[in-house]
């Protein structure tokens, strides 16, 4: 069907509860690439005890039990699309018969509750900012209370799955959908402002995953914007935040990943979760730098910079000054080298220690989200001459620096700006 098609999609139905992530994360790479990216999982759990028996089990695994390890298996599924392969791991050069750089492919190391994986996946996911939007969906769904399980509900109302609809016809669509799957909804009335209208407030209460998980993830944020946990900082494991918030692990795991995706926290493979940014504000700025041109960046950098370098002038400390000077010995030693790379990132560490001697935290936290763009920028000046150029110029900056010379400061700024807007 995929050979003899070009627009038509197709929707597999895969059970979580009787797959393994390793095995179905390959056959469905191996369908996306068939396809070319047009193949889509329909993911359930399964609840007939007919199935249970048929797949070996002597009765069906309970509930709560079901979505547990459902939403370990999509933990493990993502990592193996998302984590393994690097967007540019696949360096396919035949005439150097090379396919992958294998620095680029990575061991997921999961170990969990129900799953052990820890090696790679076989395959380069290609599309990974269409697979991230159809994750944020999915979760976006769980949150909102479209999808209901974990333990949070009553005894009672096992099989219970709430969901929300703008017009009659959605809500019989959904409602037919269910059914078919074994569901027992719960209808809401459909009003003209979305309102959910039951009259039953209990009932809301215990099923409202929204105002749980938005509460999880706004404790968590409010303890980094605090400072409890600081930029660059690892967050406790998650035995510990589960007691600290008094929450269950997947509700922590939810809003986890909701400032994950919003940029504030960061998974790094094997080592735990990081804080990216102090807030959301500074992804949005860094996702907004990179798509704009080298020279509008660079006039930014120019407007951090010289107000950085007045206030480094006026506020720098010993430790400081030598922060900066080691900085800056190792520019001059990557030149003597002829290592361009290592001159790159001493020369944006030296920048962003003079912003770091301004003593703004907003300052610092604001120009470290543009950093990757500047990086770009500073590539750009490859010969060692302009290279001798700029660090000298540097040395006149730390020297006003030192002399705390505000005025002599800002213009060593400004030749160095206007040195590499000469390249453009």
């Amino acid at each position: 069907m995929a050979a003899a098609t070009k627009h038509l999609g197709f929707s597999v139905t895969y059970s979580t509860s009787y797959e393994h992530p390793y095995a179905l994360a390959r056959k469905l790479s191996t369908l996306d690439h068939l396809t070319k990216g047009r193949v889509g999982w329909n993911i359930v759990t399964s609840n007939l005890e007919s199935a249970a028996k048929n797949f070996g089990l002597s009765h069906q695994i309970g509930l709560n039990e079901r979505y547990e390890r459902a939403d370990e298996f999509m933990e493990v599924a993502y990592k193996l699309w998302e984590a393994s392969w690097e967007n540019d791991a696949v360096v396919l050069d035949r005439d150097k018969n090379i396919y992958t750089n294998p620095s680029k492919v990575h061991d997921i190391g999961h170990k969990g509750d129900y799953y052990s994986v820890p090696g790679i996946h076989l395959y380069a996911t290609k599309e990974k900012e269409y697979l991230q939007q159809h994750i944020d969906y999915f979760n976006e769904l769980r949150a909102l209370g479209h999808v209901i399980g974990n333990g949070k509900l009553e005894d009672d109302a096992e099989g219970l799955a709430i969901f929300k609809a703008t017009s009659k016809d959605l809500a019989a669509t959904e409602l037919k959908s269910r059914m078919e799957h074994g569901e027992r909804p719960f209808i809401v009335d459909v009003r003209e402002d979305n309102e959910v209208a039951t009259g039953e407030e209990e009932m809301l209460q215990k099923t409202n995953r929204l105002t749980l998980v938005e509460q999880v993830a706004k404790q968590i944020e409010e303890l980094i914007e605090q400072g409890v946990w600081k930029r660059d900082e690892r967050i406790p494991p998650e035995p510990e935040l589960m007691e600290q918030l008094e929450v269950s692990r997947n509700t922590l795991r939810e809003a986890i990943r909701a400032l994950t995706h919003a940029g504030m926290l960061q998974t790094r493979q094997g080592d735990g979760t990081y804080v990216r940014s102090t807030s959301t504000f500074g992804p949005a700025l860094q996702r907004r730098v990179l798509k704009t041109d080298a020279l509008q960046t660079l006039e930014v950098r120019h407007a951090f910079e010289r107000e950085a370098a007045i206030l480094a002038a006026r506020r720098r400390s010993k430790e400081d000054l030598d922060r900066i000077r080691h900085c800056l010995d190792r520019c001059f030693q990557a030149i003597a080298d002829k290592d361009t790379e290592a001159y790159v990132e001493w020369d944006l560490r030296f920048h962003s220690s003079v912003i770091m001697a301004s003593h703004n935290d907003l300052l610092i936290e604001m120009y470290s989200n543009i950093a990757e763009a500047l990086q770009e920028v500073i590539e750009s000046v490859k010969s060692i001459s302009d290279q001798n150029q700029y660090v000298d110029l540097h040395e006149q900056l730390l020297q006003a620096i030192d002399k705390q010379d505000e005025e002599l400061a800002e213009q060593s700024v400004y030749r160095y700006i206007q040195l590499t807007q000469s390249h453009f």
